[in-house]
């Protein structure tokens, strides 16, 4: 960590094995079987800074890049109190972590004057990944934005109501509508390699992505929201 009278730095390596969590998945009659998961390791890089400019306006700058993959093979067999037949479930070693994205970074400028408080923010979150039930990286979420904007006044007159704030944030600014989430319903299909006239059948053992259906869900950022909040401050009056 850096820190300077006008700016300060902090970065980070990080290496992180994640054992025994769960998940689950359903059986053939709509039960869930839950079952430990296989080992992941996150790594990554991490740094973020805030340089002090001028008259109380401030720049905020953070980023990371990293990875979170499963490292072994699973296989879960559903035995009883399974109510129907049994099922296995497969983590194939390499494929992302689901809901991890492969970056990020977040800009923003302050504004800080005596009882006033200002600020705008940008957060970019890049790809990543969502499964249904299974290892598969079934679906890809594309990278999105999202800016955030706030203004805040606190009273400062030494009387009963010092020290209330009154905030007004817009929440999506620009009014992006990008997805943030997918729940599949449809079956991914087997990967596989056509090469001199023969077809071979994906040596590691995944599956390619699953198509479109009909009864698939998206999640999408909410549209542009403005808040008006006032936080009373009550003191004895002097």
């Amino acid at each position: 960590m850096i820190k300077l009278k006008h700016v300060t730095l902090d970065a980070d390596f990080y290496h992180i094995r994640f054992q025994n969590s769960y998940s689950s998945t359903l059986d053939s009659s709509g039960e869930p079987v839950f079952f430990l998961q296989p080992s992941s390791i996150t790594k990554g890089f991490e740094a973020e800074s805030n340089i002090y400019i001028t008259h109380g306006i401030s720049a905020y700058l953070n980023a990371s890049v990293g990875r979170a993959a499963y490292t072994g093979n699973l296989n879960v067999i559903c035995t009883a109190p399974c109510t129907a037949a049994q099922i296995s479930v497969a983590a194939p070693s390499g494929l992302w972590v689901a809901n991890t994205p492969s970056d990020t970074q977040t800009e923003g400028v302050t504004y800080q004057h005596k009882a006033w408080d200002l600020g705008l923010f940008n957060k970019r979150v890049g790809t990543f990944y969502q499964d249904n039930g299974a290892y598969h990286n079934q679906a890809t979420i594309n990278p999105f934005s999202v800016t955030n904007a706030f203004f805040n006044y606190t009273i400062r007159s030494g009387g009963r109501f010092d020290q209330t704030k009154i905030r007004l944030s817009f929440n999506n600014l620009f009014n992006q509508h990008s997805i943030t989430g997918e729940s599949i319903t449809g079956t991914a299909v087997t990967q596989n390699i056509a090469a001199n006239g023969a077809t071979y059948v994906d040596p590691f053992n995944t599956v390619g992505q699953t198509p479109i259906a009909a009864g698939d869900n998206i999640s999408v950022l909410p549209a542009r929201s403005v808040m008006l909040s006032i936080t009373f401050g009550l003191s004895t009056k002097r």
